[in-house]
């Protein structure tokens, strides 16, 4: 029930695509709180956050969050197995997660990069990204 503008003859000519952007982004313990999430269907996305935390990260609004990792060595491991370095280092897949969930594994993750000295969390985000034909 949104009103949505229609677009133009010519606008609606240009097919679009749509691709997912990986952004793999180191956040400061301290900028923790510049994050705020929100509840959309089935999908926990970013719904606003401070200057700071855009310019540290360049995670921006309506990034979904995909997993939450603090310790792991920035997610060496490419077969996406979450061996986490014998043990070490805390990973939370958020995946599809509601709110309350990613809210946990947030505040998990942050807890484990205090209690082991690490200055930043890695959150793994994805982006929709509108790719519009161009005629160039």
């Amino acid at each position: 029930s949104m009103n949505v503008p229609p677009e133009s003859e010519e606008e609606a000519a240009i097919p679009k695509m749509y691709a997912i952007g990986k952004l793999d982004a180191e956040l400061p313990i301290e900028l923790a709180g510049g994050i705020s999430l929100a509840d959309c269907e089935t999908l926990t996305l970013v719904n606003g956050l401070t200057q700071q935390v855009a310019d540290e990260t360049g995670i921006q609004p309506l990034d979904t969050v995909v997993s939450i990792s603090a310790g792991c060595g920035g997610g060496d491991d490419v077969d996406g197995s979450n061996s986490n370095n014998n043990g070490e280092g805390y990973s939370g897949d958020t995946s599809g997660a509601d709110l309350d969930a990613t809210a946990a594994v947030y505040t998990a993750a942050i807890e484990y990069a205090m209690a082991n000295e690490l200055k930043t969390i890695t959150l793994e985000m994805n982006r929709l990204v509108t790719l519009k034909a161009t005629s160039e």
